[in-house]
């Protein structure tokens, strides 16, 4: 293998020099069916430990460095490698950040700030970071602050007033919940009198923004043309549902780009407070359009949650949450998302007959039962389902699963009525004899306490389904919250 390089070839942030060295070093040993990782043109050695890099972040750089003098003359020319700065620790390295920077030369910072460095010195840590970072400002590519008092963050934020930071693309300022936070642990974060807008319109890159501030102010926010991913979090929707409801219409319309929306809904406590509810079925107005949202995760009641939706027209839409047992929405939504999204992306739903995550259907939903035989075949994409507290009337209304929703893998059933074990076991035994048809992967059946016999699989069903499938009949993954996974798209 030819590995003369010239000065054309030679990678980002090798000099002619290391190239020339690079080319002329010669490995000790020679196999003849395998060539050794030193005789590689640098190019493709360089696309390795990126790619390596990216999976394992800054150990594997520092490893790899420590693997010859080669590896490490090339490794400490490589920009991209250095230009992680995280500010975390009470006494950080300053001697190693300040390496770092020198090493990452031009690439485009990512920058980290914890409270750990402020709670016994703030201000002289504060000096050394801003020392460190400030001059570098048109580098910055992300800015996370996780738990860092108000006062601090201020600071570095009023600094892109003067100095626009014009290809940031990532700013995250994370405040854990205060229920989550131990009592020395709760340093301020919070400043009413802090205008976000005075940094925000000097953005124009920006493409993922959080802001877990509960004295956020979200009807003073700019327009978001380019905003990708908007992540709010608890106490600054502290409002009633129907506030609630035109803020996320306010906040669409003025984000075409957004593809990701989380919310936490209700009071920042120390236990979690349901928030209000009061004349949420009888919110009226009218429906906001939205071209790009793939995923709406409002952590909230099932009866809000549900209300929201029911105002918004998502043709895009994926998945009302990152976990199935969270994104629970009432069975009154399905006629709307079926009717609304003739081709709908969706590829998870969690639907229940009771709002009130009770697990008993309510008599007053049980009429809605009857569109979900003609809703459910709209769902082309769908990958998980779950029903829960429903009664499908004898069976009159449970969906044929074994003729649509073709993607569908994972199945759930939880305190159900008016169903029988063995016609789900006829839809899964179409599905596997069905060309295009997925078979379902994961199925779990967790009956009520006083359901009829024929809701309970018997013990030559559990062995049948044990054999072509993952089957348990009580679904211990709701307790758990699991995550969304089976081919899912983009989790976030």
């Amino acid at each position: 293998m030819d590995t003369t390089m010239s000065d054309s070839k030679t990678p980002i942030g090798i000099t002619p020099r290391h190239a020339s060295m690079l080319a002329s070093h010669r490995p000790i040993w020679v196999n003849r069916n395998r060539e050794p990782i030193n005789a590689l043109p640098l190019d493709v050695f360089q696309v390795i430990i990126t790619i390596r890099w990216r999976e394992d972040g800054e150990r594997f750089a520092i490893l790899a460095s420590h693997v010859c003098r080669i590896w490490r003359m090339y490794i400490l020319s490589m920009p991209l490698l250095w230009n992680r700065l995280e500010f975390v620790g009470t006494a950080p390295r300053w001697d190693v950040l300040e390496a770092k920077l020198g090493r990452s030369s031009n690439a485009l910072l990512e920058i980290t700030v914890g409270e750990q460095p402020f709670i016994k010195s703030s201000i002289p840590n504060l000096r050394r970071i801003m020392r460190i970072v400030v001059p570098h400002v048109a580098r910055w590519k992300s800015l996370r602050f996780v738990n860092v008092p108000h006062k601090i963050w201020r600071i570095l934020l009023d600094r892109l007033k003067s100095e626009a930071a014009l290809r940031l693309e990532r700013l995250e300022v994370v405040q854990d919940r205060k229920q989550f936070r131990l009592p020395h642990q709760r340093i301020p974060i919070t400043s009413p009198r802090w205008d976000v807008r005075r940094v925000l319109f000097n953005l124009p890159r920006l493409r993922t923004f959080e802001w877990t501030n509960p004295a956020a102010d979200l009807s003073v926010y700019p327009a978001f043309q380019n905003l990708v991913s908007l992540k709010v979090g608890a106490g600054s929707l502290d409002i009633a549902p129907l506030p609630l409801v035109r803020v996320i219409h306010q906040l669409l319309s003025q984000s075409p780009s957004l593809e990701i929306l989380v919310m936490v809904h209700g009071p920042d406590n120390d236990e979690y407070t349901l928030p209000d509810e009061e004349n949420v079925d009888s919110i009226a107005v009218p429906p906001c359009t939205h071209h790009h949202l793939r995923v709406l995760d409002i952590e909230t009641t099932i009866r809000v949650r549900s209300a929201v939706i029911r105002t918004l027209v998502l043709p895009r839409s994926q998945r009302f949450s990152r976990t199935y047992s969270y994104g629970v929405v009432d069975i009154r939504c399905i006629d709307h998302i079926a009717r609304i999204n003739t081709t709908s992306q969706l590829q998870v739903i969690s639907i229940t007959g009771n709002a009130d995550f009770g697990l008993e259907p309510e008599p007053a939903d049980n009429h809605y039962v009857t569109c979900l035989p003609s809703a459910l075949p709209d769902f082309g994409n769908l990958r998980i389902l779950a029903f829960r507290a429903i009664d499908f009337m004898d069976g009159k209304w449970f969906p044929d699963l074994g003729s649509c929703c073709p993607q569908l893998k994972w199945w759930f059933i939880e305190a159900c009525r008016g169903y029988t074990v063995a016609s789900i076991q006829s839809m899964v035994e179409t599905r596997l004899k069905t060309e295009g048809m997925n078979p379902v992967e994961v199925l779990r059946i967790d009956p009520p306490w006083d359901a009829a016999p024929e809701c309970l699989p018997t013990l030559e069903q559990v062995s049948w389904f044990s054999e072509v499938l993952n089957f348990k009949r009580i679904d211990d993954s709701w307790l758990e919250g699991s995550v969304i996974h089976p081919d899912a798209d983009d989790t976030y």
